[in-house]
């Protein structure tokens, strides 16, 4: 969540025409690396962001109708005679509000439910997979891996569940670790024995990592496919480059396969051009996904991912007006950070809200509520800042099977919960 945002970007030429055969060498050189089963380093860092900032505005790139007001005729007046005064009845008013549900934990990059209702959650800089069920934490982790914990952006950064998870119990982790004098990024799923992980196996090994722009907001798509955004780990021009896996967003099988419908034949890469991202959801209805990715100092971004498409770095960020390159659907300048992201399904928050976007921010604590609209929804409508926690930073965001929306912090979970005032 890299708040300082780094240099001013570069125009650059396009590069050479990227190769399937460029591609399919990538592939081998993530899948089904060595184990990353090394051990776990002893002290914890505390990740220093900037200052929350002002409240940014944001800019939807497509075009918004203006209605313009109509006049009404003056009516002719029938008496001169005044009517008697009545006290008007206030009117309810319907805020958003975020109401803690669990406290004492740290870091929460990721959310994911299970069907039987059970809250799987992780904790980045303690390496752990946790367990609340029925209003209790569970006391012992379900894993804790051995994760890098001294750098700013890294840790363990995403998780996901099987979409058959009542049936293939497998539950997948985005982690950093350590091997020999280096830092790695991977992907390792473990099937969930009663209560404990199983064995860890590798899906995506020897990804490249950094202090800063590791991504990790892993998810799984109505293809049942899992989506996996890595940022650009600092190597700026890898976003560009199709060998290194930098940059990209990946699209795999559960087991770390290439998927036939890959737009590069023999490859994992499913976008690129991109710096960083920490959020991933997808469409209730059309089953297309959006992520949100954080720009240098201005630019950060709000983008739908478009099979085989170029989002720009580090050449452009913001609208680029260039048919090479995907133009982001919002930009934010001042930047926000922008985390977490989910279409609320549920039905405990006020209709408007049903099959919204809804995506956090770190750097002021906002929750952001975005209404799409056109043919393919990639036209933003409506947009609006529905809460804000102060001082805790909204990192993940995810649709809860009670019908609330539920919010991971870098302080504990909360839950968003409508309130009628008078």
């Amino acid at each position: 969540m890299d708040t300082t945002h780094g240099l001013p970007f570069p125009t650059q030429t396009r590069e050479a025409e990227q190769t399937a055969s460029a591609y399919r060498f990538l592939h081998g050189a993530l899948l089904h690396g060595p184990s990353a089963a090394i051990a776990s380093l002893g002290l914890a860092a505390v990740l220093a962001f900037s200052a929350c900032g002002p409240t940014p505005t944001a800019s939807p790139t497509a075009p918004q109708a203006t209605v313009t007001p109509q006049t009404a005729a003056s009516p002719t007046p029938t008496s001169t005679a005044a009517p008697p005064s009545a006290t008007p009845t206030p009117t309810p008013q319907i805020v958003l509000r975020a109401e803690p549900v669990v406290q004492g934990v740290e870091w929460v990059t990721a959310l994911a439910f299970a069907p039987d209702g059970r809250l799987f959650f992780t904790e980045r800089l303690k390496g752990t997979v946790r367990v609340f069920q029925d209003g209790q934490l569970s006391p012992e982790p379900v894993v804790q891996l051995p994760v890098v914990s001294n750098l700013p952006e890294a840790g363990l950064l995403g998780l996901a569940l099987h979409p058959d998870f009542s049936n293939a119990p497998w539950v997948y982790v985005y982690y950093t670790y350590r091997q020999g004098q280096s830092n790695l990024n991977q992907v390792a799923r473990f099937p969930l024995e009663g209560q404990q992980a199983g064995p860890l196996g590798v899906v995506l090994d020897k990804l490249p990592a950094a202090g800063i722009h590791n991504g990790g907001a892993i998810a799984f798509g109505p293809d049942r496919l899992l989506y996996v955004p890595v940022g650009d780990t600092t190597q700026r021009d890898a976003a560009q480059a199709p060998v290194q896996p930098a940059g990209k967003v990946h699209r795999v099988r559960p087991d770390g396969g290439v998927p036939d419908d890959n737009p590069f034949p023999g490859s994992t890469v499913y976008t690129l051009g991109h710096r960083n991202m920490f959020g991933i959801a997808f469409h209730p209805q059309t089953g297309r996904p959006y992520i949100t990715e954080n720009g240098p100092n201005v630019d950060d971004e709000l983008n739908l991912l478009r099979p085989g498409g170029n989002y720009g770095w580090p050449r452009f960020t913001g609208v680029a007006n260039d048919p090479r390159y995907v133009d982001p659907l919002l930009t934010y300048t001042p930047n926000i950070a922008p985390t977490g992201i989910a279409f609320y399904t549920g039905d405990k928050l006020p209709p408007q809200y049903s099959g919204r976007l809804f995506f956090g921010d770190y750097n002021t604590g906002s929750l952001h509520m975005v209404e799409l609209g056109g043919p393919a929804q990639d036209q933003v409508v409506r947009q609006e800042v529905v809460l804000r926690l102060l001082g805790e930073g909204i990192i993940s965001v995810a649709n809860g099977p009670d019908g609330y929306l539920y919010l991971g912090t870098r302080r504990g979970i909360h839950r968003v919960v409508a309130v009628e005032i008078r």
